[in-house]
């Protein structure tokens, strides 16, 4: 897409899916495990998803099973609309809360500003992950993406 719109005229910069080898090495390395663009704002704000108690992504569709890759432009392009209801089941299920093998997951992030409301659609965090606690502990716990595996948004029942 970035050399599409290259082609067509248009300023444009690639960023690949985050959750690569190579990629997590220089994350864990330069920048303590974060990458130098959020993907999740950028999908939230791009109207594909919420964030929800997993602190990810959950789309309608697929829930937190995603990857982004993005492609910023100069391009003209029309904005797709927010999402208008909730996709989370948020404290009707906290399935990821109980299962988070490392309890790397909290509940409550400060640094939202209002504090967040179970039946709005969550643009911001509402959690917190201790990020080197999940690295850390996860092999411990074999967790490896329990948060992801037990949310019933988007998954069929061959996945749960």
């Amino acid at each position: 897409m970035a050399n599409y719109l290259e082609n067509k005229g248009f300023t444009s910069l690639y960023f690949p899916v985050t959750y690569g080898g190579v990629f997590r090495k220089i994350q864990r390395l330069t920048l303590g495990g974060r990458g130098i663009f959020s993907m999740r704002h950028a999908a939230v704000r791009a109207g594909l998803g919420e964030f929800g108690l997993n602190n990810l992504v959950v789309t309608p569709r697929y829930g937190p099973r995603v990857r982004f890759g993005a492609v910023i432009t100069r391009a003209q392009l029309r904005a797709s609309p927010l999402l208008e209801r909730k996709v989370c089941l948020g404290e009707s299920c906290m399935l990821c809360l109980q299962k988070c093998g490392t309890s790397a997951l909290t509940m409550g992030n400060p640094e939202l500003n209002p504090p967040w409301k179970k039946d709005e659609v969550w643009l911001n965090p509402v959690t917190r992950t201790h990020i080197p606690t999940c690295f850390q502990q996860r092999i411990e716990s074999f967790c490896y993406g329990r948060c992801i595996a037990v949310c019933p948004v988007g998954a069929s029942k061959k996945t749960l």
